[in-house]
């Protein structure tokens, strides 16, 4: 069992890890920044790399990672600069990764947990006169991570050409230039592109500064995927470009959660995304973009580009459009390509909750066909400034996890701010990587009892993140299996600290997270009382964010910066679902307030026995009751608790914790007792000794009820707890009580002195019985052993043999094989 928790613990480790995700001997790693090419044995360029993986052998200085051609070779690359002399073409499916941009000694400041994220620490750079990844030969799919690309150039994909799947993850496209896609162009059938967490900056082209694309292969409009999420395309284009991205053929296309910003096409006649078959619809022959194409945007912020037109489409394909800000433009933030939009034609359009300059005089009018789409969702900001709405574009840092990006502003009025009340169809992650959690639905908001801070989905990529607490529900655990899994979480890290192959990188983590661990066990056991719920209240809220030197800051939970009040209210049926004004105010007769039961003064119906507290060592927020009862079927017992900011209380959040209180099973611990083989051999069995009920908790923690006792009794007083199993026919059981089963299984239990025998003294046999016990509440126990070794035979071939007394192990078999012999011989 104790491997088996180490087993779960790993695999969380693994997942957050990313360089104990294969072993050392499946990983191709580069040790040279020079362009080598197979003249030098003694080291490893990412070229020879590539060359590796490819043929599955060892070239140049480098060691053969996976050989089978069917799995995909990872290359990993250090901290530095990887100069090109020629682009780098693959022929196998390889993922490239620099050196992790992280710091496992510090908190992030965004996620608030360890590691915390740095700018990359890996570049591949070329001159400007070649692509720096070409996959259009080997068509194998390509994923990069963690790297830089920088100063590619072709007529066709400055930084990569790709004949096949181009997968980019934290990966920043800088500075390269084509013809046609000045950071990326997809070639032919086979081709798609996946992006996340990037940055694509000051790529230029004539086509598709960011991307473009072949439009038809074979005589027929080219199918494709294409993805950009959580990333920012900022600073690309120039004046003399037509579009920065360049769609066509037949793209399943979306866009989530990212920014668009700052970009630039000609004014004359460019685009920011250019999403025209550029001829009549029905018109196929000719015609760029198939009616079957699709383009997706959600969550998006796109704004201050300047072209002709932001978004440029024509009658032709689906275009779905949501929660996007596309506005403040320098030309159309969205323009219909052939002239006056028709007075009945949806154009392929379906929109929800956008934020649009929609009045046709705005400076950057976003022209739809609103009259036919009649979406009443649309958020009008024509007479909103940009400033009044969102900040400035902040620089890439930490607090932006290192990609540009806009942040809307909090006042009372914005209208892009907690929008959606029923859809909640946003992104479910905003471009910081942050839960929206757009589906909190708090009862406290329902009651209208409390000014709630909520959070609903945000228009655009980054979400307005609000103190906000959150309902919960939890139940009484055992306390002996919290424990075991705190001790199972120290052993666990302290094994990685002992380990000495353990990077020194993440050594420091290790530590932190074992003397948590260490000092949670010792805040548990100081914490306990008697079935008592725990409920992580900051681990299921949303913490504040506040402007702090012009910079977003979350402030997550500590108790140095948050208090927590909590609040007991009472018992009753489930309330989570209710639309009462008030599900918690008691609403009878005042001579008819239940017994155990009190009104207090702002009429909310308490339970006398339950108890709502804040343990700040714990930070958790702990339910119990002074009577110790467990909950009856569909009740649940309930405390409400408010967090606040200790810098302005006025920003508070509260929410509402369920428990549900119930028995846990006692524990039965394996005995083991000696038969004196020629003697009377009775043994008294003391089975009780080692067996417990801790799980609940103990006689001495506050809440455990009066006079209660640890093991059954029942209603004539008497305790015979202990119900056996099938007994070997060999053995006599002699009790002191032996009565009727509490489980209605019509089966015995037995209790006070009890003792066990075998019917004939000379047996020799050992046995094993099974048992299991009644706890006070009538809840029985796992299933234990009790062994009976017996002096004359102590062979382990019969130890524990779960036949008993009547199973013939296999000395026995010679034994009586034998005496069989001995008798025909005295015959």
């Amino acid at each position: 069992m104790k491997n088996y928790k180490k087993a779960v613990l790993a695999l969380s480790i693994v997942a957050a890890l990313p360089l104990m995700a294969a072993t050392e001997d499946e990983v191709i790693y580069v040790t040279t920044f020079a362009d080598e090419d197979g003249e030098n044995s003694n080291a490893c360029s990412l070229r020879e790399a590539i060359t590796t993986a490819a043929k599955n052998e060892s070239y140049g200085g480098c060691k053969v990672g996976k050989t089978s051609p069917a799995v995909t070779d990872r290359i990993d690359l250090e901290a530095g600069e990887y100069v090109i002399t020629k682009p780098l073409t693959p022929s196998s499916m390889i993922n490239i990764l620099g050196k992790s941009p992280t710091d496992w000694n510090v908190k992030d400041v965004i996620t608030g947990d360890y590691p915390q994220r740095q700018p990359l620490k890996t570049t591949i750079k070329g001159n400007n006169s070649f692509t720096l990844f070409d996959t259009t030969a080997g068509k194998s799919t390509l994923t990069l991570q963690t790297l830089r690309l920088e100063n590619g150039g072709a007529s066709r994909g400055g930084a990569i050409k790709a004949g096949a799947t181009v997968s980019l993850v934290q990966v920043e496209v800088k500075n390269s230039t084509a013809t046609e896609g000045g950071a990326i162009y997809l070639s032919g059938v086979g081709s798609a592109l996946d992006v996340t967490n990037s940055v694509f900056e000051g790529n230029t082209a004539t086509r598709g500064s960011v991307l473009a694309m072949s439009c038809i292969d074979n005589l027929t409009f080219t199918s494709r995927t294409i993805s950009f999420k959580g990333s920012s395309i900022v600073n690309n284009g120039q004046a003399s470009s037509q579009s920065v991205f360049e769609i066509c053929g037949v793209p399943d296309m979306s866009l989530s959660s990212n920014t668009i910003a700052q970009n630039i096409a000609s004014t004359n006649d460019g685009s920011i995304i250019k999403y025209t078959a550029d001829s009549l619809p029905n018109q196929n022959g000719s015609a760029k973009l198939s009616d079957s194409s699709k383009l997706t945007l959600l969550s998006n912020t796109i704004v201050n580009n300047t072209a002709y037109s932001t978004l440029l489409y024509d009658a032709v394909a689906n275009k779905s459009l949501g929660y996007n800000i596309i506005a403040y433009n320098t030309g159309y933030s969205c323009r219909y390509l052939l002239g006056d939009l028709p007075t009945d034609n949806r154009m392929g359009f379906t929109l929800n909750y956008n934020g649009l300059e929609s009045s046709s005089g705005a400076n950057s009018y976003c022209q739809l066909p609103y009259t036919v789409l009649k979406d009443e969702t649309t958020k009008n900001i024509s007479s909103y400034s940009q400033s009044t709405l969102m900040s400035s574009l902040q620089v890439a840092d930490q607090y932006t996890a290192f990609m540009p990006m806009y942040f809307l502003n909090n006042t009372s009025n914005n209208p892009l701010v907690n929008i959606d009340e029923n859809s909640r169809g946003c992104e479910p992650t905003d471009q910081r990587g942050l839960s929206r959690l757009a589906t909190n639905r708090l009862i406290w908001d329902q009651t209208g009892t409390t000014t709630q801070t909520e959070n609903r989905c945000d228009i655009g990529s980054t979400e307005l993140v609000k103190l906000a607490a959150n309902d919960m529900t939890s139940t009484n655990t055992s306390q002996l299996k919290a424990i075991e899994d705190f001790e199972a979480q120290v052993e666990f890290f302290q094994d990685l600290l002992d380990d000495e192959e353990t990077e020194q990188e993440f050594r420091g983590y290790y530590q932190q997270r074992r003397d948590f661990y260490q000092q949670r066990i010792d805040n548990y056991k100081n914490s306990l009382r008697y079935r008592q719920a725990y409920f992580d209240i900051f681990a299921n809220s949303v913490p504040a964010e506040l402007v702090v030197n012009g910079k977003r800051e979350i402030q997550h939970f500590d108790a140095d910066l948050y208090n927590v009040e909590t609040y007991a209210l009472g018992t009753s049926s489930d309330v989570f679902g209710s639309t009462d004004e008030d599900v918690f105010k008691y609403t009878g007769a005042a001579n008819a307030v239940p017994e155990g039961y009190h009104v207090d003064k702002d009429g909310y119906l308490i339970d006398d026995n339950l108890r709502c507290t804040w343990d700040n060592k714990l930070k958790t927020v702990l339910m119990y009751r002074t009577d110790g009862k467990a909950s009856q079927a569909g009740d649940y017992s309930y405390c409400r608790y408010t967090i606040s900011l200790k810098s302005d209380p006025n920003i508070k959040s509260i929410g509402v914790t369920q428990a549900t209180f119930v028995n846990i099973a006692p524990v039965a611990e394996d005995d083991e007792y000696t038969l004196k083989w020629g003697t009377e051999q009775r043994v008294k069995l003391d089975l009780l000794a080692n067996d417990h009920d801790d799980g609940d908790g103990t006689s001495s923690q506050e809440g455990f009820p009066v006079g209660k006792k640890v093991f059954y009794v029942n209603d004539d007083g008497i305790s015979a707890p202990i119900k056996f199993d099938e007994v070997d026919s060999n053995l006599l059981i002699e009790a002191e009580h032996r009565v009727l089963c509490d489980d209605e299984s019509r089966e015995w239990c037995y209790g006070g002195d009890i003792y066990i025998k075998p019917k004939n003294s000379f047996n020799k046999f050992n046995y094993t019985l099974t048992y299991q016990v009644f706890d006070a509440d009538g809840t029985l126990s796992n299933t234990a052993d009790v062994k009976l070794i017996n002096t004359a035979t102590t062979s382990d071939d019969t130890r524990g043999s779960s036949g008993g007394g009547g199973s013939t192990g296999l000395l026995s078999i010679f034994g009586l094989l034998g005496l069989a012999l001995l008798r025909r011989r005295l015959r």
